[in-house]
């Protein structure tokens, strides 16, 4: 259910990873268990409000505590992305300069000068 999430979240909605799909991944490690339990246990209400009493409080606060987390990773791995391109326009620059290079810079006097 949630990696069917994420393939809508990223794919389909073309959003970014953020608060808002921290909260809907969430809300389902808080749901779906209970909702698994309910309907495909045969154990007696009291169990399942035992066991859902266990872990239900716990997924949904776990689950947000972990999210920033997995938001700053995806920023990481796009800023390396980004500066790997950035990297690979620099070399393909660099390859194709002239051997020399010269600087225009100002003199002490103002008057600009190459170096």
């Amino acid at each position: 259910m949630a990696l069917l999430a994420r393939i809508w979240w990223v794919h389909r909605a073309r959003r970014k990873v953020d608060f808002r799909y921290i909260l809907l991944q969430s809300g389902i490690a808080g749901l779906v268990p209970t909702l698994t339990l309910l309907v495909v246990s045969k154990a007696p209400w009291d169990e399942f409000l035992t066991a859902n009493a266990l872990f239900a409080p716990t997924n949904f606060p776990a689950s947000t505590a972990i999210g920033p987390m997995v938001v700053r990773d995806v920023d990481r791995r796009a800023a390396m992305g980004a500066r790997r391109e950035t990297q690979a326009q620099i070399d393909a620059i660099a390859d194709t300069a002239p051997v020399v290079l010269f600087q225009l810079v100002d003199a002490a006097d103002g008057t600009p000068r190459f170096t």
